[in-house]
Formats: C-alpha cells, structure tokens, sequence
C-alpha cells in the first residue's frame, strides 16, 4: 500500500512498526495504529504518519487469518502446494490429457488443508467466520498475489473465493460420451 510522499511513494509495510499493528487484536488495531502515527508525526515524519493512519483495522476474520498465517507458515505452504497440484491437474484435464477423475485427489487434498486452516480461524474468530475463512483460504491456494497477501499476516478483509481453479471462469471438461450399449443416468 504505497502512498504519496513528495516525488516517491513510501511502502506503508516498511515502516518500523506496521507489521506488529496487524499481530494485535481488531479490537487494539485502532489505538495502537494512532499511537504509532502519533510517534511518526512527532518524529518529523508527517507523510508516514498519514500513510499508517489510512490503514484500515482488519476485520474479525481478517485478523484470524493473520494469526493463523503468522503462527502456522509451513501449512501456508501445504495450502499453496495442494492448490499448485489442482491447478496442474486441471490444466491436464483440459488438455485432454489426463480423466477428470484425475481432479478427485489434488481437490480432496486441497479441502482437507482448508478445512483444518479455517478451523484454527473459527477457533480465534467464532464459528461464524469459518466459511468466510475458508474462501480466502481457496483464493488464496489459487492465486499466488492472494496467498502472497496472506502469508504476510497483513489482511484487511477476506478475499473473494475463487470462480474457478485459478483459470478464471475456464469450464469444466465434458463429461466422456456414453459408451455403446451403457445404460444412461435415466435407466
């Protein structure tokens, strides 16, 4: 989130300070936010203290998720490979060259990663928040700008679950012709 500073934009994220301002709790974000721009402001830094007081206090979902980035990395990682593995196989279905039962594992694994994660999420933000949780988590497992923004732990909102496999809004493949002499879904 650059913002303006004369002839060059100041990268919000670097300012000492900020990245501890998304480890508080929603409901300190505000507080703490001014005092640090406060303390900027009175350091003589006035343009970095108006950046840091534009930011915006996560959401409840949005600072679970943050807390569950920070504290588990290494599932971060397993969401992104499980996701990478789906978009893989996807693209070989839609290449005609592999069944589209091939999607059953990736997809199956990717679930189980996003369900586990928006559980720790629903634990920190209630049970309420564990399907909002779980978009972000899909976006993020699809989408390397999505999953880039939560790892670094610094989520405003959630995200938008994804349309597709990170194909946008690419179809599924056709389901294979019947063949001669099976009996149809109506029989």
């Amino acid at each position: 989130m650059p913002a303006a500073r004369g002839d060059e934009d100041i990268d919000v994220f670097a300012i000492e300070g900020v990245d501890a301002l998304f480890a508080e709790a929603p409901s300190e974000f505000v507080a703490a936010r001014d005092r640090l721009a406060k303390e900027l402001r009175a350091g003589g830094d006035k343009e970095a203290a108006k950046a840091v007081k534009a930011l915006r206090r996560p959401t409840v979902v949005a600072a679970a998720l943050n807390q569950v980035a920070r504290a588990h990395p290494d599932r971060l990682d397993e969401l992104a490979d499980a996701g990478r593995a789906l978009q893989e196989t996807y693209a070989a279905v839609l290449a005609g060259e592999r069944p589209g039962g091939d999607l059953d594992e990736p997809a199956q694994r990717r679930r189980r990663v996003v369900a586990e994660l928006a559980g720790e999420v629903a634990k920190q933000a209630g049970e309420a928040h564990r399907e909002e949780a779980a978009g972000t988590l899909e976006a993020a497992s699809l989408d390397d700008a999505a999953m880039a923004q939560l790892r670094a732990g610094r989520l405003t909102a959630a995200l938008d679950p994804p349309a597709g496999f990170g194909f946008g809004d690419a179809p599924l493949p056709a389901a294979p012709a019947k063949a001669p002499g099976a009996p149809s879904a109506a029989e």
